[in-house]
């Protein structure tokens, strides 16, 4: 499969930012469009609505989101606020509008409220593809002194079959000598390569003895620290399936104590979702059982190909599409009538009604799952 024209079909929330790729190599930018950068940003404050009757007073409730505001949202506000002096003098139209065209080269655009990355890198044969996908599992403790990937019809000429990364870069000049190649590789080949590329090599020795010895300080000396310091730290590289694909993750401890059981002297309280009063109906619990252990996705191995990326990293920390939220879109009025000084009063209240994040268009795992579900599905039906 060619890569270079890899194309992705997102879901209408997700939008691509940038892309690179070859023949082998494919990667690709995207990002999260806010459903909050659709809708007008004081709709997250009350608002009292002009109202024809003395008596009656019309509030607009403000809706409570669970998300961060868009990037444009960040950029009006800390703008009115160094327009009306309540920045630091430090802080000038200048320095935040730098500050803004960084953050959307880094992230992603003022619509924007989550950027990520995705990778695929295709292996000329499904053994190749899956050593490099095992030596991600081992190099965070092992470095280079992992298996090197290689084929049936991938050997090193006179290398051993055990060879690992970190001996062939040890050892690279030797491989790339004049000696083993017109020992190990067929003449006509050489003849095709021509003896220029013999003279390419003596040029870069030192290049290659300085690299060595950068490697060996680096695997002999730092790596058994690295693997100590990995160890304590209780965070493991694990293999196990994730969309019915062998999947690198790794699994730490949860940094967050278990929830303490609730007392039952407390009284329940009618504060809404939001943290408002009784204006908001509830929104429904959901059950969230305590995770002990936290898994975070590395990689993916399909065939020939591995997808990398930090797409893969936010799976299983994304709530479902069925998360309870309020509406942005859709209100209701809550009436309540009062007398004083023996006159009626009205205090009419416009509330969002309850949703969900996947009918508010916030970020949500099923969405995330449908990308990766859909690379998938492509790449698997790849004929070499």
């Amino acid at each position: 499969m060619n890569l270079k024209d890899f194309k992705i079909d997102l879901p209408p929330n997700w939008r691509e930012i940038s892309r690179f790729g070859n023949e082998n190599q494919f990667g690709i930018k995207i990002y999260h469009v806010s459903p909050l950068s659709k809708v007008d940003p004081d709709i997250r404050e009350d608002k009292i609505l002009p109202s024809s009757n003395p008596r009656v007073t019309i509030t607009r409730v403000g809706v409570p989101t669970p998300m961060a505001s868009p990037l444009k949202d960040f950029y009006e506000s800390t703008k009115g606020a160094i327009l009306s002096g309540f920045m630091p003098a430090e802080w000038t139209m200048q320095r935040l509008d730098k500050l803004h065209e960084d953050l959307i080269k880094a992230h992603y655009p003022d619509d924007g409220d989550f950027g990520a990355d995705i990778a695929i890198s295709q292996f000329q044969a499904e053994e190749i593809a899956k050593q490099h996908f095992k030596n991600m599992g081992l190099m965070p403790t092992q470095g280079f002194d992992v298996p090197m990937p290689m084929g049936k019809d991938t050997q090193i000429p006179g290398a051993p079959k055990n060879l690992t990364i970190y001996q062939y870069l040890k050892d690279f000049d030797k491989y790339i000598s004049k000696e083993f190649l017109e020992k190990y590789v067929p003449k006509e080949q050489l003849e095709k390569i021509g003896p220029e590329i013999f003279e390419e090599i003596k040029k870069a020795k030192p290049e290659i003895k300085k690299m060595q010895s950068e490697l060996k300080k680096v695997q002999e000396q730092q790596m058994p620290q690295i693997k100590e310091q990995f160890i304590k730290s209780g965070v493991k590289y694990k293999e196990g399936k994730y969309l019915n694909c062998d999947v690198i993750y790794i699994e730490s401890k949860n940094p967050s104590p278990p929830p303490k059981p609730k007392s039952s002297s407390r009284k329940k309280s009618n504060i809404g979702g939001g943290g408002f009063e009784t204006r908001f109906d509830p929104l429904p619990k959901i059950p969230q059982p305590y995770q002990k252990t936290l898994i975070t996705y590395q990689a993916l191995l399909i065939k020939n190909f591995v997808i990398t990326g930090s797409l893969l990293s936010i799976i299983n920390s994304s709530l479902p599409g069925t998360t309870p939220c309020y509406s942005l879109t859709k209100f209701k009025k809550k009436v309540s009538t009062f007398r004083e000084g023996g006159e009626v009063f009205q205090d009419i209240s416009i509330v969002p009604i309850v949703s969900n994040y996947a009918k508010e268009g916030y970020l949500y795992k099923e969405e995330v799952e449908e990308i990766l579900k859909k690379i998938i599905a492509k790449l698997s039906k790849n004929k070499k």
